[in-house]
């Protein structure tokens, strides 16, 4: 630790205290030593000198350990031993006035020799044992010192007091042995103590005022201002050359040197001097500090403007308010999100520009980073006032504390991440068409393993990307220079010297050397954009690649701004660089990803479209080459039938009917697979379709069928109208009710029920039954070609009526869903838009 910050520390001056208590107990052991072992020299030190008493020894070493613990207790240390402070220091002031009241009363109250026999005769003693009346009156104004302990204000001033009187009335014992002078009478004899005494009484009365770093001249002795300065100079000069003059003064007279006189005029002329010296000394010390003063005041503001220029010039917004909502400033992008000027920010809150609801959100997002005592990070959109735009933003808010850990306020900075969230957008839309067409595939079941691992591929290819874009948004990282144009010389920010890799021990770099930090064309584009400024008298901005020296390169964007005189010359350029190769790199990234997803898409569309026409090649091979020979079994089974009938036996008509059955079985199943991929094959206009004249066609087909059930078709008007193909419309519909009369139960009657009602912005057509219903576990296999839940003799049916259903509603752009409870019925539901506007789909 370095001296001055041993000056500053308050533990520095608390270890002083111990450090001086330690002291005054070992003088007090010592001499209890001396008297133990009858050692006139460690009673004395001297043998012609007064020698510290049994009592006083005992004193020194009960108000040493007093101010020991008490510098423990300062430093907080728990110890059982703090509670036997005020004992002590009581005893030692006990002491003290006991002492003075033998004095004051001529009495021998029995402590001076309670603990070793003086002698009668012993050098300058006025009673055996009893310690002088000055030793008396220091040992009573340093245990109420000690007692007091300037815990507060006024207690600090009388402990100081105290701790002064006990400092003079020793020095004057002390200065007595400085000047060899006898008091053998009067009040300076009763002021004779033992040299050691003196001592004692003067490190323990440091000590005392040790105790009080933050207080009194200890408070004073601490500060680095001008004033601690000289009171750490002028304090001991006060006290040493009073001493140096009086001792010359002394010696001049004993010597014979000049008269007593002359010798007082030679102390004033003294005093005149030095006081002079001191005070020349002590006026250059405050010219000195004045003139720091304001060099650093000169260089905040130059911070202070740097700072408001890169506050000026970045992006993002940043603002600070207190730990009451209140803004304490703001940048100029902060400003444009107010609508509103520093000025008029400053000092109100978020409420006196938004509405409640919002200014309640970020007071509290506000309160959530004070509280958990770490930055908090969001993502919130934001309506900028100046000119309406919104922008996605990651907002930082970290709170802010003083020296002492106390919390300022809160620190935010927004970003603007909208392009980034529009990218993730993008990419998330073309996988979900990626998907879409795959799962049309699947249904097609046309080359289901290679789309899966295509599918893969691009998964993987997406999942890149998005931490590309996740990399490409890391904090930004902006250095800040300026060039002064009648000097030519250039400052850097530490931060710039990494963007451009030069060694900070070169210093900036000059306008020769700038080029070779670009490249030719970034460099003529910039030299364009600073001449564009410079003639309008505009900040300006561009993009600009950087070439460092060890060839590596960086994307960087400059930001500038003139600096001008009286007469309007420019006098110096001020901005800001900012590191952006990430961004670069992820933009780069993200659109290599979305060309290679567009190409994948576009491949994928040839390879359905390829599947397509083989579908539809292998329902004409059905319709043709499949229907001849079917024609043929089945006519001759019908002429077999007809013409042998009554000659097979039963057996041979039971086969008979079997092939009957099966070959018109098979007719109906190859018209089903043509219906099904003639289905949407064609572009469809989707149009606005009543759907009234469809329902009823449709009851009229089906009111043989359903009166043959025991049935009957219920109609929910009025019917919403929705936008899509009457054709397609239609064959969904007979496919639901036919499915429906196919599943009923035979122990109810059946009930059919078709509406179709707006549902958030949809038209939503139900077709509800009461027939056996369908399990969970089958409500999207169901959508499946050749998908049976049951066998042909339990309920007929080819497994390609809801199929079609599927792709028809897919083809018109819509969703189809099926809620249903085994015995319970089933509600199928097609949704589709709502008809308030006329397009095509091809």
């Amino acid at each position: 630790m370095t001296m001055l910050a041993n000056w500053e520390s308050p533990s520095f001056w608390k270890a002083l205290a111990r450090g001086a208590g330690l002291a005054g107990a070992a003088i007090g052991l010592i001499a209890l030593s001396g008297w133990l072992l009858d050692s006139a020299i460690l009673k004395s030190l001297h043998p012609d000198w007064v020698a510290m008493k049994a009592n006083t020894a005992l004193g020194f070493f009960l108000a040493g350990a007093a101010l020991w613990l008490k510098g423990r207790e300062a430093e907080q240390i728990a110890s059982p031993w703090l509670r036997v402070v005020p004992v002590l220091s009581a005893t030692v002031g006990l002491l003290g006035l006991l002492t003075l009241l033998e004095f004051i009363l001529g009495r021998d109250l029995g402590i001076d020799q309670w603990l070793f026999q003086e002698a009668p005769d012993a050098i300058k003693t006025l009673a055996p044992g009893r310690m002088a009346p000055a030793s008396a009156l220091c040992f009573l104004s340093l245990g109420l010192a000690l007692m007091v302990g300037g815990k507060t204000a006024r207690s600090s001033r009388a402990t100081a007091l105290l701790a002064a009187i006990t400092a003079f009335t020793a020095l004057a014992s002390g200065l007595a042995y400085l000047y060899d002078v006898e008091n053998r009478y009067g009040l300076g004899y009763g002021a004779q103590m033992a040299f050691h005494t003196v001592l004692a009484f003067l490190v323990l009365a440091a000590g005392v005022v040790c105790l009080q770093p933050q207080r009194g001249v200890v408070a004073l002795l601490r500060t680095q201002d001008a004033g601690g300065k000289i009171a750490r100079h002028l304090l001991p000069t006060a006290i040493l050359l009073p001493v140096l003059i009086g001792w010359l003064k002394l010696s001049g007279d004993r010597n014979g040197l000049f008269e007593a006189d002359f010798g007082v005029v030679l102390v004033v002329l003294t005093y005149i001097l030095a006081l002079n010296l001191l005070i020349a000394w002590s006026a250059r010390i405050l010219s000195q500090a004045d003139a720091e003063r304001v060099r650093a005041h000169a260089a905040i503001q130059e911070r202070e403007a740097r700072l408001r220029l890169l506050l000026r010039t970045i992006p993002d917004l940043v603002w600070l308010k207190d730990t009451q909502g209140a803004y304490l400033a703001c940048n100029s992008t902060f400003e444009r999100f107010f609508g509103a000027k520093e000025a008029d920010i400053i000092g109100k809150t978020d409420y006196d520009f938004v509405d409640d609801g919002l200014a309640d959100y970020f007071r509290s997002s506000d309160l959530a980073a004070i509280a958990a005592n770490r930055p908090e990070v969001n993502e919130e959109w934001l309506t900028f006032a100046d000119d309406g735009h919104s922008a996605l933003v990651e907002s930082t808010k970290s709170p802010m504390f003083d020296s002492t850990g106390k919390v300022l306020g809160v620190l935010g900075i927004a970003r603007d991440i909208t392009a980034r969230h529009q990218a993730e957008e993008e990419i998330r839309a073309a996988q979900a068409e990626s998907t879409r067409l795959l799962k049309e595939a699947d249904q097609s079941r046309l080359a289901l393993l290679s789309v899966l691992e295509d599918q893969r591929a691009m998964q993987d290819a997406l999942r890149l990307s998005e931490s590309a874009l996740l990399e490409a948004q890391r904090v930004a990282k902006i250095g800040n220079w300026k060039w002064d144009v009648a000097t030519g010389k250039h400052t850097w920010s530490a931060e710039i010297f990494r963007i451009y890799g030069r060694n900070p021990a070169l210093g900036a770099a000059d306008l020769d050397e700038m080029p070779h930090y670009f490249t030719p064309e970034s460099w003529a584009h910039l030299n364009a954009a600073v001449e564009k400024g410079l003639r309008q008298g505009i900040a300006y901005e561009c993009d600009a690649e950087v070439v460092r020296p060890d060839g590596s390169r960086r994307w960087i964007t400059v930001r500038s701004e003139a600096r001008y005189d009286a007469s309007r010359t420019v006098t110096a350029l001020v901005g800001t660089v900012q590191d952006i190769t990430a961004r670069k790199l992820a933009e780069e990234e993200v659109q290599k990803l979305n060309a290679e997803l567009e190409q994948r898409v576009r491949a994928r569309t040839a390879e359905l479209e390829a599947a397509n026409k083989e579908l539809e090649s292998f329902s004409y091979s059905v319709s043709h080459d499949l229907r001849a020979p079917l024609r043929a079994i089945s006519g001759f089974a019908q002429i077999l039938a007809r013409r042998h009938h009554d000659s097979l036996n039963e057996e041979g008509r039971h086969y008979l009917d079997n092939v009957v059955t099966a070959s018109e079985r098979m007719g109906v199943l190859i018209d089903e697979l043509l219906h099904y991929s003639r289905t949407g094959r064609g572009g469809v206009r989707l149009l606005a379709v009543p759907l009234a004249p469809l329902v009823g066609h449709l009851a009229a087909t089906f009111s043989e069928r359903l009166g043959a059930a025991g049935g009957r078709l219920e109609i929910v008007e009025p019917l919403a109208t929705p936008l899509g193909d009457a054709t397609l419309i239609g064959q969904i519909l007979t496919n639901l009710v036919d499915n429906a009369l196919i599943y009923r139960r035979p122990d109810v009657a059946l009930l059919v029920t078709i509406s179709a009602q707006r549902e958030d912005g949809k038209v939503a057509i139900k077709v509800t039954d009461n027939g056996i219903g369908i399990a969970a576990a089958y409500h999207e296999k169901i959508f499946q070609v050749f998908q049976r839940l049951h066998s042909e003799d339990e309920y007929p049916g080819t497994g390609i009526g809801l199929a079609i259903v599927y792709k028809a509603v897919r083809t018109m752009e819509g969703e189809v869903g099926v809620e249903s409870t085994p015995g319970a019925g089933s509600t199928f539901s097609v949704r589709l838009a709502a008809a308030s506007e006329e397009r095509s789909k091809s």
